[in-house]
């Protein structure tokens, strides 16, 4: 049972902590905003335990969902460069493998291996 009431515990502070920056870099670095959010948090914590499990777990969902938002809207104002980005890796795999006399796959492998190594 301590061990759920700590990982209860460390949970609440770290989906704090998360929000709090995220809020602080989405808002320009605005305070203001942030302690505004901690305590609508604060009061969300004193809340929350006189809730239903199915009402709590519904709220979390959600509000997990709307994260997704801002990731999405830089997945779509992103897509062109992501889009430009895979053509140049590939045209440039393509003509490595014809110079170098190779296949393709194995071409493709190798950068991707590169890109993955850490930096010395």
């Amino acid at each position: 049972m301590l061990c759920l009431v700590f990982f209860a515990f460390t949970t609440i502070l770290g989906w704090d902590y998360y929000s709090e920056r995220c809020l602080e870099d989405l808002s320009g670095g605005n305070m203001k905003h942030v302690k505004i959010f901690r305590w609508i948090y604060i009061l969300a914590v004193f809340i929350g335990p006189y809730m239903t499990v199915s009402a709590v777990w519904t709220i979390a969902d959600i509000f997990n969902g709307l994260m997704a938002i801002p990731n999405m809207i830089a997945l779509f104002a992103l897509s062109g460069v992501i889009v430009k980005e895979t053509r140049a890796f590939f045209q440039h795999a393509k003509e490595e493998a014809l110079a170098e006399h190779r296949s393709f796959e194995e071409v493709c492998e190798e950068n991707l291996n590169e890109e993955e190594a850490p930096a010395n």
